[in-house]
């Protein structure tokens, strides 16, 4: 990993937060926010959003790891139960995994 890359990572794991989803909603509804599923670590994802690495990033897009969500699938969130994202934003887009939260016991 080049200076550069690991400059990058370092920059933009301090930058990971997490939210629910009426933050991300906007950056949805402008076509903004990728959502990166499970497989792929959303460090390594925003790093190579970052550093336009195109041989890794199209592949990820070709499988549908690395998709926007279609209208449907907004409305599902906004409609359905709390859902937590871990997100960075890799201008001009916000990189989002969902949280799986653990189920609480009684």
């Amino acid at each position: 990993m080049s200076d550069d890359s690991q400059s990058i990572r370092e920059k933009l794991s301090q930058e990971i937060g997490t939210s629910d989803w009426p933050l991300l909603a906007p950056h949805a509804a402008s076509d903004k926010l990728i959502v990166v599923e499970p497989a792929i670590a959303l460090l390594d994802a925003a790093v190579a959003v970052a550093e336009n690495d195109a041989k890794t990033v199209t592949p990820w897009i070709e499988s549908g790891q690395l998709s926007k969500l279609t209208s449907d699938e907004q409305t599902e969130l906004a409609e359905g139960d709390a859902a937590f994202f871990q997100f960075v934003i890799v201008a001009p887009f916000v990189l989002a995994q969902r949280v799986l939260l653990a189920p609480q016991s009684d």
